[in-house]
């Protein structure tokens, strides 16, 4: 990934700024936890989100890791709204209601027969 992104760091001109940027590294960031300290978190953080993710498949089908990955981002949304004390404006809040209520439709799905005094099919 890195490869890829040095042309766009040229293309962009953001080369230009990597005396702000070293700066900054070397100020650790000033207020806000620190840029070394955030930047190998974030790092940190990323690398077990993908082991986690790698390991769920191992034990999902490719449709069942989808569906939780589309309910993930759903939630992670909304999270990030009442963290940050975002508006929820209807477009954004019928999409994750969708969302969620698809990935709780799905998972349900098997039961669904059951419950309407049918017999499960497989």
């Amino acid at each position: 990934a890195a490869l890829l992104l040095l042309p766009a760091i040229f293309a962009t001109g953001e080369y230009e700024r990597r005396s702000e940027f070293v700066a900054l590294w070397r100020a650790d960031g000033g207020e806000g936890g620190g840029l070394r300290f955030n930047a190998v978190l974030s790092g940190l953080l990323f690398y077990l989100y993908n082991e986690v993710s790698t390991r769920a498949l191992r034990h999902l089908s490719g449709v069942g890791h989808s569906v939780a990955n589309t309910a993930k981002r759903a939630v992670v949304i909304v999270g990030s709204a009442v963290a940050f004390g975002e508006q929820m404006d209807r477009p954004k809040a019928v999409g994750c209601a969708i969302a969620i209520a698809g990935t709780f439709l799905y998972a349900i799905a098997d039961d669904i027969p059951r419950l309407g005094g049918g017999t499960k099919r497989d």
